[in-house]
C-alpha cells in the first residue's frame, strides 16, 4: 500500500479517479462541475487538490490557484478522517477542520465529494 500523499500515492491516486466508474458519476454534473477545485490545506503536511473539469478529476499537489472549496487541517487529522476514525463533522466541531470558500458548493457538490472519497479509499485497500 502507498504511504499517504507519497508520490506513488499521487499516482495511485489518478489512476483511481480516472476509473469508469467514477468518471460515470461525474458525467451527470459535468455542467455544474466545470472547474471546480477542492483545496486540502495541511499544517504539516503536502497541500493538494482536485479538480473537476468535463467529466474527469485531476488531483494534484501544491496549491490551486481557484479553489472553490478548502480544508484545512493537520496531517493526524487528515489520516484520522481518512481511515474513518474520525468524520469530518466531527472533525470540525473539534476545531481540527476548517473549511473555507462556498458553503453553497459544498453542499450542492454532495455527489461529487461522495465520488471522490469512493475513488480515494480504494487505493488504500489494494
Amino acid at each position: 500500500m502507498a504511504e499517504y500523499l507519497s508520490p506513488e500515492w499521487f499516482a495511485k491516486a489518478q489512476e483511481a479517479l480516472a476509473d469508469p466508474a467514477i468518471t460515470s458519476v461525474l458525467a451527470d454534473y459535468q455542467e455544474i462541475a466545470n472547474d471546480f477545485v477542492i483545496q486540502q490545506f495541511l499544517t504539516d503536511g503536502p497541500d493538494w487538490y482536485v479538480t473537476f473539469n468535463a467529466g474527469a478529476m485531476t488531483i494534484c499537489e501544491g496549491v490551486a490557484p481557484n479553489a472553490n472549496v478548502t480544508f484545512t487541517s493537520d496531517l493526524e487529522t487528515a489520516k484520522q478522517i481518512r481511515n474513518g476514525e474520525l468524520t469530518a463533522q466531527e472533525a470540525f466541531i473539534e476545531g481540527r477542520l476548517r473549511m473555507g470558500g462556498s458553503i453553497t458548493d459544498l453542499v450542492s457538490h454532495g455527489e461529487l465529494f461522495v465520488a471522490l472519497d469512493g475513488a480515494l479509499h480504494s487505493i488504500e485497500s489494494h
